[in-house]
């Protein structure tokens, strides 16, 4: 394991949001080296006017996570930055002092920059003393945003994938991408938390939720974002043809999809119940009979990998899902279903599977226990390890 090196890491994911991929990586980092978690930028004004001037104070936006050894900083935005160039510009040198004080704090280390937003490919330029760099390529970014912003997001990221020393891709076609890019691509793929989710020997949490535990079996689950990634239309027809079955959603909706949302929680055998603590995520998730994935098809989904499928496998769950991309060894254990009659069907034969205590379920078990996050930060450790050892080689030869 990597130990006794300083990180910071910026995000476009705030750290409360702490079911992703980079949140995962650094509380496993930080275990054994010094770890600066950056939540994304906030404009300034705004933060003042909802906390109080006094909270815009550098030490004052420094917080520690519960149960978490690494701290989280609360970076801030140069009012209306995206109105004019000059302000951009302005805001890149804004996030630059502020990341120099969190090295200050440090005691002037040279930190390896953990890059997760590919805007800011301008910190290579700013902090030219780091002695390894990594790009986190987790989503396609310039897919997620599309538009104008869409094409400067890809710009930027053309800049940053070849310079980096490593870049981390959670897809293959993310490792195609980056490695036309030039960059020097690692296939990371996703894991699960076993701290909370993988079973020590038959236990499953008893009772259910409180909120779910009147609900009548069997309970179809979904965990995750509400928002563009999801096929309401989809849903609306598979939840009409499966009356007898219950659906459980679990998470937030962003405004563009709240109509949708609360359209499809008006049906029945629908039960939306909000975005619930991470830490009691696994208690749901073993009541649950079966767990959804049902994404839309797009060209943001295309190459994504869904943590949610490591996290329904540990808990036992037989999984139905639209087509993606599966890894070869996690394939066999999802059900594929395309149109709203062929997913209904492969969820009514999910049913029939859940709570079988055979092979099936032993495999669904063993199979997560491989994609851990424990299991990824030791290969990420491996490659940071190698990296320093290189620059230490180096920097010997030019003093000889």
């Amino acid at each position: 394991m990597l130990r006794d090196q300083f990180i910071i890491c910026d995000s476009n994911i705030p750290w409360h949001h702490n079911r992703y991929s980079k949140h995962h990586l650094m509380s496993r980092l930080a275990r054994e080296n010094d770890v600066v978690f950056v939540n994304p930028q906030v404009d300034a004004l705004k933060y003042a006017r909802e906390h109080g001037w006094s909270q815009t104070r550098f030490g004052a936006r420094f917080s520690y996570p519960e149960g978490e050894k690494l701290e989280v900083f609360q970076s801030l935005a140069v009012p209306r930055r995206g109105s004019a160039q000059t302000l951009l510009k302005l805001d890149e040198r804004f996030l630059c002092r502020q990341l120099r004080g969190i090295i200050r704090r440090h005691g002037g280390r040279p930190p390896i920059l953990f890059i997760g937003n590919p805007w800011n490919v301008f910190l290579l330029d700013a902090f030219p003393e780091s002695p390894c760099t990594i790009y986190h390529c987790s989503d396609d970014f310039p897919a997620l945003f599309g538009g104008n912003l869409g094409k400067q997001i890809a710009e930027r990221e053309a800049r940053l994938v070849p310079r980096v020393d490593l870049v981390l891709c959670s897809h293959p076609r993310l490792v195609e991408k980056c490695q036309g890019l030039g960059g020097r691509v690692h296939y990371l793929q996703h894991g699960v938390d076993e701290r909370l989710l993988l079973p020590s020997g038959d236990h499953r949490p008893e009772p259910p939720p409180s909120d779910i535990k009147a609900l009548p079996r069997p309970l179809v689950g979904f965990v995750g974002s509400l928002d563009a990634t999801v096929d309401f239309a989809l849903l609306g027809e598979v939840v009409r043809l499966l009356p007898d079955l219950q659906f459980v959603f679990i998470g937030q909706s962003d405004n563009e999809h709240r109509e949708a949302v609360q359209t499809l929680a008006e049906q029945p055998n629908v039960h939306w119940l909000g975005q619930k603590p991470w830490n009691e995520l696994s208690g749901y998730l073993w009541a649950f009979d079966v767990g959804l994935i049902p994404f839309a098809q797009t060209e943001f989904t295309a190459a994504g990998s869904p943590l949610k499928l490591f996290e329904y496998l540990a808990a036992g769950l037989p999984v139905v899902s639209t087509r993606l991309h599966f890894d070869d060894a996690l394939l066999p254990l999802v059900r594929i279903g395309e149109t709203p009659t062929e997913f209904a069907e492969q969820i009514r034969s999910a049913v029939g599977e859940a709570g079988v205590s055979d092979t099936r379920w032993e495999r669904r078990t063993a199979v997560a226990t491989q994609y851990t996050w424990d299991k990824r930060v030791q290969e990420i450790a491996d490659l940071m390890a190698m990296k320093l050892a290189a620059g230490r080689e180096g920097a010997s030869d030019e003093i000889r």
